[in-house]
C-alpha cells in the first residue's frame, strides 16, 4: 500500500455505493473546496454507470480519478498521475475493504460524524506501508505463534542443499511420546512462507512440498545417521489466495478438525520406517489485512 499524500496519491473520497452520500474524505492541502466539490459531483453521476460494471476511471484538468467499487462503497482515489491500475485497484480495495469492516453503512441520514476515526485506521495503515511486508509478518508470527525468530534462515536439506525459509520459530521441545522417542520429531517448530500478494497454487504447494526434504545428522553406534526434521506446524501468510488452492486444501488429513500432513508424509523419502500417525504438521492460512489484525482462512 503506498503512502498518503505523496507525490502521486492526493487523496481519497469513500461513498455510498447506492445513495450517492460522501461518508468520508482525506484530502492533499492542494485539493481546495471547489475542486473537491467537482470530484463528488463527477462521482455521483458515474455511480450508477459503475455499479453495472461500467467507467472506473476520468480525469480532471489537474488530476486523475480512479474509482474503486467495494460491495457498499465507492473509494476515489485521486492522484496527480497516471498510476498502473493494478496499483491503485489494490490500494483503493484494502481502503474500501477496511471502511466496511469496521462500519455499519446505512442508507439512509447517516451520522457522518461516526466514520470520522477511520482517519485514524488510515494513519495506521500509512504506518505499516513503511515497515517491509516481511517483518511485519515475522512480528505478527512472533505474537502468533511464539518461540525464537529467525528470519530468512537457510537451512541444509538432504541433498545438502541450501533452502530459505522465509521465518522460522522455534519453541524448543515438544512432550508426547513422538518427541521422546523420535527425536526428529521432538521440536516444536513452524515454518512460515511470506507472500506479499496473491499465492498460488504452485507457490504454496512448492513450499508444502520443501517439508520433507529436511534433515538431521545424529550419531548412533559411532556412525552418522540422516533422520527426517519435521516442523510442527506450516504457515502461509498472503495479502490473498488464488481460488487455486482448493486444490491443495481437499487432500488434508484431519486430526480434530485441523488440517494437517502426516509425518508418514516423509518417511519413504527419508529412508525412515515406522512413522507414527500421531506425527503431525499442522497447516495454516493466513490472510493479511492491512492496519488489523490477520484473518487465519484456513486450518
Amino acid at each position: 500500500m503506498r503512502i498518503l499524500f505523496d507525490m502521486d496519491y492526493k487523496g481519497i473520497i469513500i461513498i455510498n455505493l447506492y445513495s450517492g452520500l460522501p461518508l468520508y474524505s482525506k484530502l492533499d492541502s492542494s485539493i481546495d473546496e471547489t475542486l473537491f466539490s467537482g470530484f463528488l459531483s463527477a462521482i455521483r453521476n458515474f455511480a450508477n454507470e459503475i455499479s453495472l460494471g461500467g467507467l472506473t476511471s476520468f480525469r480532471t484538468e489537474e488530476m486523475n480519478v480512479n474509482l474503486v467499487v467495494r460491495n457498499k462503497v465507492i473509494v476515489a482515489v485521486i492522484s496527480s498521475k497516471q498510476i498502473p491500475f493494478e496499483e491503485i485497484n489494490s490500494f483503493g480495495y484494502k481502503i474500501g475493504e477496511r471502511f466496511e469492516r469496521e462500519f455499519e453503512i446505512s442508507d439512509f441520514n447517516p451520522n457522518l460524524d461516526n466514520y470520522n476515526r477511520f482517519g485514524e485506521i488510515l494513519d495506521e495503515m500509512d504506518k505499516e506501508s513503511n515497515v517491509p511486508f516481511l517483518i511485519s509478518v515475522a512480528n505478527f508470527s512472533k505474537k502468533e505463534f511464539g518461540g525464537e525468530l529467525s528470519v530468512e534462515p537457510v537451512l541444509i536439506n538432504r541433498d545438502q542443499k541450501e533452502v530459505k525459509i522465509d521465518l522460522i520459530l522455534d519453541k524448543g521441545k515438544k512432550k508426547g511420546l513422538v518427541s521422546k522417542f523420535i527425536k526428529s520429531f521432538s521440536g516444536d517448530v513452524t515454518f512460515v512462507k511470506v507472500i506479499e500478494g496473491t499465492a498460488g497454487r504452485g507457490e504454496v504447494k512448492e513450499f508444502l512440498d520443501i517439508l520433507k526434504t529436511f534433515g538431521k545428522l545424529r550419531s548412533k553406534n559411532s556412525s552418522e545417521k540422516e533422520y527426517p526434521y519435521y516442523p510442527a506446524r506450516a504457515v502461509v501468510v498472503a495479502n490473498d489466495f488464488s481460488p487455486a488452492i482448493d486444490e491443495i486444501t481437499d487432500g488434508f488429513a484431519r486430526h480434530k478438525g485441523k488440517a494437517n500432513i502426516p509425518g508418514t508424509h516423509i518417511a519413504p523419502d527419508a529412508g525412515m520406517k515406522g512413522v507414527p500417525s500421531s506425527a503431525k504438521c499442522f497447516v495454516e492460512f493466513w490472510k493479511w489485512i492491512p492496519g488489523s489484525y490477520p484473518e487465519r482462512i484456513f486450518s
